[in-house]
């Protein structure tokens, strides 16, 4: 069902950069059947793929220390903390990688749809043997 709409956006596209934009747009308007997990991997790989690596200056109430990442006088809200380390755990990531990572995650989810929407209709498979 996904796939029907997602895979034909992908037949002209060479480039990378967009596939990204078609995954991330296809995203955008069909996020509800992504966990919360997997919507903080995204937003984490979005981020490297737009932005790069997460620093002190893109963080807010965040600073840089010797120990790692420490937190300021200003706190971040619990939904602004996870978003945070989902996009910090993909540090020294390329851009590219995050891309692809992207790109496969969207994708993933679209043939998982996809197959739970077939395996879901059972009497079509008995329809099938029927016929045989």
């Amino acid at each position: 069902m996904d796939l029907e709409i997602f895979l034909p956006i992908m037949g002209g596209l060479s480039d990378d950069e967009e596939l990204f934009k078609a995954a991330a747009k296809h995203y955008a308007s069909h996020n509800a059947p992504f966990s919360y997990v997997a919507k903080l991997q995204l937003y984490g790989l979005y981020k490297q793929a737009t932005e790069g690596d997460l620093n002190a200056s893109s963080s807010a109430g965040w600073a840089a220390s010797a120990w790692g990442w420490i937190k300021s006088a200003s706190s971040l809200s619990p939904r602004e903390e996870a978003k945070r380390r989902s996009w910090l755990r993909c540090r020294g990531m390329s851009r590219g990688r995050a891309m692809t990572m992207y790109v496969g995650k969207v994708l993933a989810r679209c043939a998982q749809r996809e197959l739970d929407f077939k395996l879901d209709g059972e009497p079509e498979e008995a329809d099938a043997t029927a016929d045989a």
